[in-house]
């Protein structure tokens, strides 16, 4: 659990899990339906997907878990440390990738610096996914909440 300001504490084990299955998923699914149907999933999918359903997972589970809603100082520094978290698996994604030789020669194709502004620039696009899919699920949770004790009071 990594703790933010006052008690206030996301699980980045779980976020980072929720995030490669839902990589792994998306990359299951181009696998199959270029297979069976010559279709391709969109290479955007792939970027923000992951991080939006773990950034609702976290919202969520943290608000049923808390009543609460991070405010939005804490919430960036939330949104900092799961993007962290995308750019730690990406890098060893890539490592792992790096000994692949067909894919090794295409890097060597590519300049490092293009690699890292594009990286950075995904990085950017994660970042603000998590921020704004932390509150959404926050903000969700508090609504199931608030519904659910209307129905019992």
């Amino acid at each position: 659990m990594t703790k933010i300001r006052a008690g206030m504490s996301v699980n980045l084990w779980r976020y980072a899990g929720v995030y490669c299955a839902v990589l792994f998923g998306l990359a299951a699914l181009s696998f199959l339906l270029g297979a069976l149907l010559n279709l391709s999933v969109p290479s955007g999918l792939s970027i923000a997907l992951p991080p939006m359903i773990a950034a609702l997972r976290e919202g969520r589970d943290y608000t049923r878990k808390t009543g609460a809603v991070i405010e939005k100082g804490p919430a960036w520094r939330v949104a900092f440390a799961m993007t962290g978290v995308v750019a730690v698996i990406n890098v060893l994604f890539f490592i792992g990738l790096s000994f692949i030789p067909e894919l090794r020669e295409v890097m060597q194709v590519v300049s490092v610096a293009i690699l890292l502004v594009v990286f950075v620039a995904l990085l950017g696009v994660v970042l603000l996914a998590n921020r704004y899919f932390l509150l959404l699920g926050m903000r969700k949770a508090l609504k199931v909440i608030a519904e659910r004790s209307e129905k019992v009071g």
